[in-house]
């Protein structure tokens, strides 16, 4: 699995930048119109989805901290929507973060070729892996040093094991008067990792929440299946010996959905699925239409082999565009749903290719070109060139602090350019 965990920071930031949060007070126990009490000591925001006009989620963060956030309409190997968003301390060191959901998908579920490749969004993965193992894998996307595994809390293991028997449930049910079935398993794992921050040693704690579901659909009298796994991950981080406390901080922190948006927009899905039905099912009529056509002209066209074979030959032709129909409607019906939602999120389709990673700055002195941490709005390097300092605070200023001359360096596009 090969994912440029350079991009990563410049990826969330762009999910961020396409749906503005509307915020309420930074009082504790503020709380948006609609919005569940936030835990003491802190405040809650809400991510606004202006293609529906409501608020999508609710986050509840530490009441002086601040906030980014956003709300997605999936992915190519995972329709479910979810949120996105960061929230850091006033010093910019410590951050809790709901990164974009992984998503990558295998099977024989298709009829197109290109259904076998992974499409862009996607993981390139064919195959299921532990949680334990993806936390492995995903420190490596990050680059950063996995240190340990850690134990997940006893409640949080529990709680998706109930979920995951309510939707094996629904689907059993749902298996009875269909000719499919839904059947999804998951696990949680976290671990203890390490990077540096500039001149600051940093620890995180990462943790992925994994499902994996397998769809299995009878056509014509054969089995179809298709797999798809995905993985929801919060990271903390802190300052080097502060991971714990601020882990411990944090816990009570984290997005809900709110109960208005989720009903719209399934309405929304089930309008748009519908009416691609509705299309099926016409193209159906148009079919039968033709073959009893099809089925005169052969009444009147007996024992002739020639004409026979042609015959042949144009039934085949029919059943193949019957085929191509009913997945034309299907395709249509889940490409204008996907539309739809992506009409105000069009940078949501590629935020899975990005890593948490760095931006780009430029001397204004020399012109020199720097990378740097993307979670930081500002950043100074010395005059010696090889240290810097990094924070999210407009007013800090390294002179007179730190040793050495500092300039403060500007923010460009990745290639050099000024933005």
């Amino acid at each position: 699995m090969r994912v440029n965990a350079k991009l990563v920071g410049r990826g969330l930031a762009a999910v961020l930048a396409v749906s503005p949060v509307l915020a309420w007070g930074g009082e504790p126990g503020a709380v948006p119109p609609g919005a569940p009490p936030p835990p003491p000591g802190m405040r809650v925001e809400a991510i606004h989805d202006r293609g529906m006009n409501l608020d999508a989620y609710f986050v509840a963060i530490p009441a002086d901290w601040h906030f980014q956030g956003a709300v997605a309409y999936g992915n190519p190997c995972g329709q479910a929507p979810f949120a996105v968003f960061r929230t850091s301390s006033p010093d910019g060191l410590t951050l809790l973060e709901k990164l974009p959901r992984f998503n990558w998908s295998w099977g024989t579920l298709g009829w197109h070729p290109q259904n076998q490749k992974t499409q862009p969004g996607c993981l390139p993965l064919s195959r299921e892996m532990s949680a334990s193992e993806f936390v492995q894998r995903l420190a490596e996307m990050l680059q950063v040093e996995y240190v340990e595994e850690l134990p997940v809390p006893a409640g949080m293991v529990e709680g998706l094991n109930r979920e995951t028997e309510h939707w094996n449930q629904m689907g059993a049910d749902y298996a009875r008067t269909h000719a499919s079935n839904t059947t999804q398993h998951g696990e949680i794992a976290q671990a203890r990792v390490r990077y540096q921050n500039g001149t600051f040693p940093m620890e995180a704690l990462l943790r992925a929440r994994l499902i994996c579901t397998r769809n299995t659909v009878l056509i014509q009298g054969r089995n179809f299946w298709s797999d798809n796994c995905g993985a929801n991950v919060r990271v903390v981080r802190a300052p080097k010996g502060k991971l714990e406390d601020a882990v411990k901080k944090l816990e009570p922190a984290g997005a809900v959905e709110n109960p208005r948006w989720s009903e719209a927009y399934t309405q929304m899905v089930t309008r748009t699925v519908q009416a691609g039905i509705q299309q099926s099912q016409q193209a159906m009529a148009q079919m039968q239409s033709q073959n009893q056509q099809f089925e005169q002209s052969q009444a009147l066209r007996q024992q002739q082999h020639e004409q026979f074979q042609q015959s042949q030959t144009m039934q085949q032709h029919l059943h193949e565009q019957f085929l191509s129909t009913m997945q034309r409607g299907t395709d249509m019906s889940m490409q204008r749903a996907a539309q739809s939602a992506n009409a105000q999120h069009t940078a949501a389709s590629d935020m899975v290719d990005y890593a948490l990673g760095q931006q780009t700055v430029r001397d204004p002195n020399s012109g020199q070109l720097y990378k740097a941490s993307a979670t930081h709005s500002y950043i100074w390097v010395d005059d010696s060139g090889k240290k810097s300092y990094q924070t999210s605070d407009p007013n800090a200023n390294p002179n007179g602090v730190l040793s050495g001359a500092w300039t403060q360096q500007q923010q460009v596009h990745g290639d050099g350019t000024s933005k």
